[in-house]
């Protein structure tokens, strides 16, 4: 990027630009810079966001017939590779030292031994970071998870973590007093499912739960949550405390969903103001129609609740009797409930077209505790 008197522009930028503008990029990217010219040669030591990529370093030796599975087995030259990549972030984080780090984005892929992340999540914190992504196969150390670790994390990206063990109590806490927004993607913990997974966020704004595989009960403590995001597998019962926001938006979208699962979820999510349903085929679990109406009279009955929903839309509806009774037991304990927008899936033939069409009519015989409601229904079509 040359004038056309035939000076460097970008080398004419100030420090503090040229490190924003590399804060986009991988360290190892970032400290090749060095070698441009004289001046770039300390500029990477003053960028604030750290990305450290391990495919950076899988892709220099990736052999005929190469599969990224390859890269995390002990075949040659993965394992110098490995340990490479792991000395590398080392020495830049020891660099950064007592600095300020604004942001730390870490993707593993099960190439990290875990002494060293500890190691690494340690020094970020006293670096009083404000933002970490990590993607990693591995478990996260307990203090990571204390408020005295996260005194300035604003946003925590964690993927495929193993959450730690609880405590004498059966409690996982994740304690985070300004964090603003958490995404939770493909973490597991498969140990006691009694135990509960306390997330207490005073500042929180969103979460976002993608494929979990957690087995334990979420708590949220996290007052001015605006929104929640659920997608792929269901999560076990939410339960939200002291939720003060006027205006939450609830998203799901989970294929071949149990409806009484959903119905679960939904319960501890009551506090929702508008709840987006996307792609869910509902169905119980049991085939029998006493069964299920069991398990409804159930919910409906020995533990009663209110949803606070006022605007309620479900996409690619099936027109099955399930769904049907779900939504029974909405309309009947939303009593805010102001408009329900729902779409079915695509209908090709008439056949199909007309069943959803009855069901749409059916829809309005329902009992509403709200005295207001409006139900917009409409049927996909098929060109």
């Amino acid at each position: 990027m040359k004038n056309t008197d035939g000076s460097d522009r970008l080398s004419s930028l100030h420090d503090s630009v040229l490190s924003h503008i590399l804060g986009f990029l991988d360290m190892k990217q970032v400290v090749h810079t060095s070698l441009l010219s004289k001046r770039w040669r300390y500029v990477w030591k003053s960028v604030s966001s750290l990305n450290f990529d391990h495919s950076f370093w899988i892709k220099i030796a990736q052999p005929v017939g190469f599969h990224p599975l390859m890269a995390y087995m002990a075949i040659p030259p993965f394992p110098r590779l490995k340990y490479g990549f792991m000395d590398f972030v080392d020495h830049i984080l020891s660099i950064h030292e007592g600095s300020v780090i604004d942001k730390f984005n870490l993707y593993g892929a099960g190439c990290c031994q875990k002494d060293r992340v500890d190691e690494w999540l340690s020094t970020v914190i006293r670096c009083r970071i404000q933002e970490i992504h990590l993607d990693l196969y591995t478990a996260l150390p307990q203090f990571f998870f204390t408020s005295s670790s996260t005194t300035h994390l604003k946003k925590l990206l964690l993927a495929s973590i193993q959450l730690p063990d609880s405590n004498s109590e059966g409690e996982i806490m994740l304690d985070c007093p300004v964090l603003e927004t958490l995404i939770l993607i493909n973490c597991h913990y498969a140990y006691n499912p009694s135990n509960v997974f306390l997330i207490s966020a005073p500042q929180l704004r969103k979460l976002v739960c993608r494929s979990l595989h957690i087995s334990c009960t979420i708590k949220l403590c996290a007052p001015n949550l605006i929104s929640v995001t659920c997608t792929g597998s269901l999560l076990r019962i939410y339960h939200m405390e002291n939720i003060s926001s006027q205006e939450l938006r609830v998203t799901i979208a989970s294929q071949r969903t149990n409806a009484q699962e959903l119905l679960e979820l939904l319960r501890g999510l009551k506090y929702a103001t508008t709840l987006d349903i996307s792609n869910c085929w509902l169905s119980f679990s049991d085939n029998s129609d006493h069964d299920k109406s069991t398990n409804m009279e159930k919910l409906d009955v020995e533990e009663p609740f209110e949803f606070m929903v006022q605007e309620l839309k479900i996409q690619d509806l099936q027109g099955n009797e399930d769904e049907f009774m779900v939504l029974g037991i909405l309309f009947k304990h939303a009593p805010y409930l102001k408009t329900v927008h729902i779409t079915t899936t695509r209908a090709r033939k008439s056949a199909i077209r007309k069943p959803l069409a009855k069901f749409g009519k059916k829809l309005h015989s329902l009992h509403t505790a709200s005295t207001s409601v409006r139900i917009k229904f409409v049927v996909k079509t098929r060109m």
